[in-house]
């Protein structure tokens, strides 16, 4: 069977087939151009990212220089006072170190020829009390002096690390080592006991608040191995 179909009609059948084809173009292009405009967008991104690293990284290398220069200001510190310790010191530095050891061995040797004698003939304590003090404040001398060694070692000011602890620590050897000699007006024993035991390790702390620090101060003095044995002998 044969089929009339009007001019007309295949006239709008391939214009509207022209309009489909034509809006599926349309499509695609749009497509495309889209495409196009995300991967400008994510260049930019992937640009600002990497402009955000440089300048981090930029940032980084100032620092680390910054840091070395610090670095290179203490070494030559160091080095400048490394000099200065290893120049020779002078005689009267020698002498006025060695004044320091003329105390504290005077004091020591009061302590050492005559305390015992003054607790059991002066202050009438019994002998055994007696050389219990003496005891008990030789072995706190063990405790204190690596103790203090270590605290003279840590302390950090603008008077140096020796020089507080001879300054605040002569002070309180003076007075305790006056108190040491006095008899209170006390009959009771374990009064008396508790006093010069209590006066007795005073004088044990304070003394050794200011022999290790002043000890310590030959390595500090100079750097030099003869210097500090001319130290030595001074003192």
């Amino acid at each position: 069977h044969s089929i009339d179909i009007d001019e007309d009609e295949l006239v709008e059948i391939s214009l509207d087939d022209d309009d489909d084809n034509d809006n599926d173009d349309g499509i695609e292009l749009k497509n495309v151009v889209h495409d196009k405009n995300m991967g400008v967008y994510d260049e930019k991104e992937n640009n600002i990212e990497i402009k955000e690293e440089n300048d981090k990284g930029i940032n980084d290398i100032e620092e680390i220089g910054e840091e070395n220069d610090e670095i290179e200001e203490i070494g030559e510190e160091n080095d400048e006072n490394k000099e200065n310790k290893s120049k020779s010191l002078k005689w009267y530095t020698k002498v006025g170190y060695a004044f320091g050891e003329m105390g504290l061995f005077i004091t020591t040797g009061i302590i050492g020829f005559f305390l015992s004698t003054f607790l059991l003939e002066t202050a009438q304590i019994n002998p055994v009390i007696a050389g219990g003090i003496v005891l008990i404040g030789q072995g706190f001398d063990a405790v204190s002096d690596p103790l203090v060694g270590r605290l003279s070692d840590i302390t950090n000011t603008r008077f140096g690390r020796r020089r507080p602890w001879l300054l605040f620590g002569s002070v309180p050897v003076g007075v305790s080592f006056f108190l040491l000699w006095l008899v209170p007006p006390v009959n009771n024993e374990i009064l008396l006991t508790i006093y010069y035991a209590t006066m007795f390790l005073c004088v044990k702390a304070s003394f050794t608040a200011v022999t290790v620090p002043y000890t310590a101060l030959t390595p500090d003095l100079t750097e030099d191995y003869h210097e500090r044995t001319s130290l030595t002998m001074f003192r």
